[in-house]
């Protein structure tokens, strides 16, 4: 199914979208362990024994430890040996991942031992293409050849590619070729760190884990102070603040560290690598990207609209100048399910660089009107979010109450930040006809896509297949004009079985009526009834002529 979006400019006259509005507090980044407050239990480290005991410490308390080890928790998978591949940032990735799926308890299902996410599926998520469940972006799964393999990869490609739900599965879960399926795990956001000790220790704290890059020149050592361009990527498990400085020499003996501690790093060169896979890596170092990811397990019927995604996935890209001038940013979607049945916005992600708060509305109902859509100026919903991540993060902003759309009309999704935020850009090749706008001020104006930049937001929906979507419309007037407009996209036995059902239910409607009301919907339109009457006259026809009709209907009711 791909998505049909013509291009247009987005209106506010006649108070179109209010750029105001009231906020309703959400609540904030979920930590994974109990939440900070006044009186707070404090908890000696030497009682956190299990990793029950662990979820209920406050991550700002696991923080100050001096000493950390995941490992202690049941929580780290065992070591990976990239060889023959330059793909240590897929390993990082998925090492990473792994710690951070067993810390959460997202999937009860896997244990240490049997989670083992395919670093290669990852992989050819980054340097091949995908498709996505609703077309809005075109593309196959290509097999990576050895020169893919052999490029250097960046844990901003990743960040990238698992923020479209692909790439996370189990080893052996992935599909064969190429579906339109998400993958086993979705990734519901990400934080990043620049090189400092305290922040890293939190977000290791909440995720158990994260990935970083860093110059790994030195080789099979077991303590190494990293300096200059990185070269390898790797994941952080741990810290020991006690870890002595004169440990960190260069080949000549001289101490290279300045101040003790160190960061216990789990590597991807097999176990015969620093003795077990693992190595202390200095406070001190130079390091880069350094990530957490958030993810959970994909439910069945939840789906993420994705304009940007089939091409070879680049980093989150952010023009500073542009985006300080426009803090604004709106999509026009077209529901993909209104044949179907109704679609549950449940949330939306946004990709966002700075601490600030996001607000989020969400305008229903649109009606395309010449070069413009209109609708009430009033949202559906709002919600307002507050970060806490300094450096780039992705945030899955949840709905105080999920939005029903069921009507079949398009609908606009508006992210805006305050000045302390920027949002952040997907920056890809194919951008196909997006209906994104910026505003800037008090006018809303056509976002011009240079080299596919994206603004990164992309509603998440449920399905409800419970219920029907009223892609008729509501009113017996509009259910006949929809089936009016219907019959250019259909002909004979295609445009009657599809529409088996809807004749029945609108022709017990218009039998129902009242001899007042009747009247009062030939006079309403005259033409369209009439047009209507004629469509009845040829659907018996139909029925009448075509005894495989009769089946059709059967299976379609």
């Amino acid at each position: 199914m791909k998505l049909k979006i013509a291009s247009l400019s987005l209106l506010l006259a006649s108070g179109l979208f209010a750029l105001a509005g009231v906020g309703l507090s959400s609540a904030g980044p979920t930590n994974l362990a109990a939440a900070d407050g006044d009186g707070e239990k404090v908890y000696e480290q030497s009682e956190v024994k299990t990793l029950e005991d662990l979820r209920k410490v406050p991550v700002a308390q696991i923080a100050g430890w001096n000493k950390y080890d995941s490992r202690d928790y049941g929580i780290v998978t065992s070591v990976k040996d990239q060889r023959p591949y330059d793909l240590c940032w897929a390993f990082c990735t998925t090492a990473a991942a792994e710690t951070s799926i067993l810390r959460e308890g997202c999937d009860p299902t896997v244990t240490k031992e049997t989670l083992d996410l395919d670093e290669i599926e990852l992989a050819k998520t980054v340097r091949g293409k995908f498709l996505d469940p609703f077309g809005v972006a075109d593309g196959k799964l290509l097999e990576p050849t050895q020169a893919d393999w052999d490029q250097s990869g960046a844990l901003d490609f990743v960040s990238r590619s698992a923020s479209h739900w692909q790439g996370l599965y189990n080893t052996g879960n992935a599909p064969d070729e190429a579906t339109a399926d998400y993958s086993e795990y979705v990734l519901d956001g990400f934080e990043k760190s620049e090189n400092n000790v305290t922040s890293i220790k939190n977000l290791v704290a909440k995720y158990g884990a994260v990935a970083f890059e860093y110059n790994a020149m030195s080789g099979d050592v077991e303590y190494h102070l990293a300096q200059g361009q990185q070269t390898h990527a790797s994941a952080i498990v741990g810290w020991d603040d006690t870890v002595k400085k004169e440990n960190f020499k260069d080949f000549m003996g001289k101490t290279l560290a300045t101040h003790d501690g160190a960061w216990l790093v789990k590597n991807s060169w097999g176990t015969g690598f620093h003795g077990d896979g693992y190595f202390w890596l200095s406070y001190d170092s130079q390091i880069v990207n350094v990530t957490a990811f958030d993810l959970s397990r994909h439910e069945d019927d939840t789906y993420l609209y994705n304009y940007a995604g089939n091409d070879t996935c680049r980093m989150y890209w952010t023009p500073q100048q542009q985006l300080r001038a426009a803090q604004k940013y709106a999509y026009v979607f077209e529901p993909q399910l209104k044949d179907e049945c109704a679609e549950m916005i449940t949330s939306v992600s946004v990709a966002v660089w700075g601490v600030c708060d996001v607000k989020v509305e969400i305008y229903t109902g649109l009606t395309e009107s010449g070069s413009s859509y209109t609708g009430s100026s009033n949202p559906a919903a709002t919600v307002t979010y507050h970060t806490t991540c300094s450096d780039k993060a992705l945030y899955t902003i949840p709905l105080q109450t999920p939005l029903k759309i069921s009507d079949g009309k398009p609908f606009c999704v508006v992210a805006s930040v305050d000045m302390l935020g920027t949002i952040l850009f997907d920056f890809n090749g194919n951008t196909g006809d997006t209906v994104c706008y910026t505003a800037s001020y008090s006018s809303w104006s056509r976002l011009r896509i240079g080299d596919g930049q994206l603004p990164a937001i992309h509603p998440i929906v449920t399905i409800d297949k419970t219920e029907k979507a009223e892609k008729y419309g509501t009113t017996l007037l509009e259910k006949i004009e929809a089936i009016n407009a219907q019959i250019k996209s259909f002909g004979g036995k295609a445009f009657y079985a599809e529409n088996y059902d809807k004749f029945n239910e609108i022709g017990k409607q218009i039998d129902s009526l009242s001899e007042e009301e009747r009247g009062k919907l030939w006079t309403s339109d005259k033409k369209k009834v009439e047009k209507y009457e004629k469509l009845i006259e040829d659907w018996e026809k139909f029925v009448k002529g075509a005894d495989a009709s009769i089946e059709i209907g059967k299976k379609l009711r």
